[in-house]
């Protein structure tokens, strides 16, 4: 008999995988699994392989409000509801997948360390980068 010891998903491809309790199956797969992507500023995919700091980043959707929040490793928040935008077209390993693009702009909240220190987005990347929302 086999068993499932951990079911592990990526809201955002490129980021910490999110260890989930239950997930919702699709026909297409995984529902909250992937729904988003990071491009940068031709609108090409920027993921690990471009920057691996990526994967410091703790993605975290609510299927229900549709909130994305983004952790990053200095402990600073950004969260909301992505506004969608424009539309895109990415080129997924010789697969063109439809998204719009998604106002990089939330919320943002400082955490204030045990040593009461707060920090300030520690994301680098080498160019501008926007993120945007995947097709499904």
């Amino acid at each position: 008999m086999k068993t499932v010891s951990r079911l592990s998903i990526a809201p955002v491809k490129g980021m910490a995988l999110v260890h989930a309790d239950e997930i919702s199956l699709e026909p297409f797969g995984v529902a909250a699994n992937r729904r988003f992507f990071v491009v940068d500023e031709d609108g090409r995919r920027y993921g690990q392989i471009r920057d691996g700091t990526l994967v410091r980043i703790e993605p975290s959707y609510d299927e229900t409000s549709g909130a994305l929040t983004l952790r990053f490793p200095d402990d600073t928040v950004v969260d909301g509801v992505p506004q969608l935008g424009e539309s895109i077209v990415t080129d997924f390993y010789g697969r063109p997948l439809r998204g719009r693009v998604v106002d990089g702009r939330g919320r943002t909240r400082s955490r204030v360390s045990p040593d009461g220190r707060s920090g300030s987005s520690a994301a680098t990347r080498p160019a501008p980068a926007s993120t945007a929302a995947s097709a499904r």
